[in-house]
């Protein structure tokens, strides 16, 4: 994990280039931009932390055959 506290479009990055082994999102992107809105709109109450693969709706991206991809990259 980080060192220090992060912005939301840093923490973003960090997972991405991190556990995820891909490329950084561009700062200004639409990419970005729809991650950050997608992150803080499921975030739950207060901020408190929301686990998506609990959400009866969200399937578990780590379920998907040993397969995981980018969820970025897909088009």
């Amino acid at each position: 994990m980080a060192d220090d506290t992060l912005t939301m479009d840093q923490m973003i990055n960090f997972c991405m280039l991190n556990p995820m082994k891909a490329k950084p999102l561009e700062w200004n992107s639409q990419k970005m931009t729809a991650l950050a809105a997608y992150v803080a709109a499921n975030s739950g109450k207060g901020g408190e932390a929301v686990n998506p693969c609990a959400m009866k709706k969200m399937k578990n991206p780590c379920d998907m055959k040993g397969n995981m991809k980018n969820p970025c990259g897909m088009k």
